[in-house]
């Protein structure tokens, strides 16, 4: 099975990303357009073991939820 795409969005403080699965890169591109995020790559390749969420306590299936990468 394919992986879905994440986007990683980029702020001032590093690169995080959204922790929500797109089918398609189209749809992948659309999200980030409709909430505004400036600067951001659509991506299959990453490793979910290398991402923490920054607040496990939220639901990041349905909210905005990032994660940041591991060291």
């Amino acid at each position: 099975m394919e992986k879905k795409y994440r986007l990683i969005v980029s702020f001032a403080e590093g690169d995080f990303m959204l922790w929500k699965d797109f089918d398609t890169m189209a749809a992948a591109f659309d999200y980030a357009m409709k909430v505004g995020f400036a600067t951001f790559e659509a991506s299959r390749d990453y490793n979910l073991e290398d991402w923490q969420l920054i607040d496990p306590t939220i639901d990041a299936e349905n909210k905005l939820s990032f994660a940041y990468r591991k060291k």
